[in-house]
């Protein structure tokens, strides 16, 4: 009945290499051609894009008003965030909310 059967150690492939345990070699690896010109090439756009950015044209009078009224702009929103707490805005809310006519209302759908 079990004529047919290999008995025996299990044998794994790879043979002499599953034996030894420890520490993995690791591989070299070979630099191709192409891949040190492609880090040469992103190197020379990072260069001249460092020296694009040297030579950048100066703002004209129309950028620079704008960049100080946009100032002005954020300096008032943020005082005007400032002068309110949480609850006064709240309240202010409610009492605008509160004099408002029923028309704006939410309508009561259903039986009651």
């Amino acid at each position: 009945m079990y004529n047919n059967v290999i008995k025996g150690a299990l044998k794994l492939k790879g043979g002499e290499g599953l034996k030894t345990t420890g520490k993995k070699e690791k591989k070299k690896k070979k630099k191709d051609k192409e891949s040190t010109e492609i880090e040469e090439a992103k190197e020379e756009k990072i260069h001249r894009f460092d020296l694009d950015k040297d030579y950048a044209c100066p703002k004209t009078d129309h950028e620079k008003s704008f960049d100080i009224a946009q100032k002005k702009r954020v300096e008032a929103r943020t005082l005007k965030a400032v002068e309110m707490t949480h609850r006064e805005r709240m309240e202010k809310l409610n009492l605008q909310l509160g004099n408002l006519s029923e028309h704006f209302d939410i309508p009561k759908v259903g039986p009651g």
